[in-house]
């Protein structure tokens, strides 16, 4: 289900694109310390992608362009979105791992129409920004969600609670 939607919205968004020879994908990752662990791994799997498979897909060409924001940086990655969309002439924006850089990028994917795909920022709002922006990762009250319930049953099983022994109705 969520491949399909991901497929119809992206056939959708980029269908302007799709006309032309090639589609060009901006990509924010932030690739410096602490944060490198989470945007180099995105920028690493899209060069391994292409040296497996190559650059074409259904018979166009796929241009990857690459911009570091250097960290948290909000009006950097809003900045860069915008050189991307009109001097680099972008297709498709992505990466965003941070959620202010992913907040600030919101604008311009709204403003120019932009389909653009959070890799890891995990705030919830950021999809309201513009009705073009899908995830592609978890938020944080996914999280959350699971690390409670986790926590909930690693605390019954230490304390021996169990297969329903010892356990008080919830009120």
């Amino acid at each position: 289900m969520r491949r399909a939607l991901i497929a119809s919205l992206f056939a959708l968004f980029v269908s302007p694109a799709l006309a032309q020879g090639t589609v060009k994908i901006g990509s924010d990752h932030a690739v410096f310390r602490p944060v490198r662990r989470y945007g180099d791994p995105d920028g690493q799997c899209v060069k391994l992608y292409v040296k497996e498979h190559g650059d074409t897909v259904a018979g166009k060409k796929i241009e990857f362009i690459r911009k570091d924001t250097g960290g948290i940086a909000p009006d950097v990655a809003k900045r860069l979105a915008q050189e991307l969309v009109v001097r680099d002439k972008v297709d498709i924006l992505t990466g965003l791992i941070l959620t202010p850089n992913a907040l600030a990028v919101g604008d311009i994917s709204a403003e120019a129409k932009k389909f653009t795909v959070i890799m890891n920022a995990a705030t919830s709002i950021i999809t309201t920004k513009s009705p073009y922006m899908t995830r592609t990762s978890v938020t944080t009250p996914m999280l959350n969600q699971t690390l409670g319930h986790l926590g909930g049953h690693e605390r019954r099983r230490e304390e021996g609670l169990h297969h329903g022994v010892g356990l008080r109705p919830r009120p």
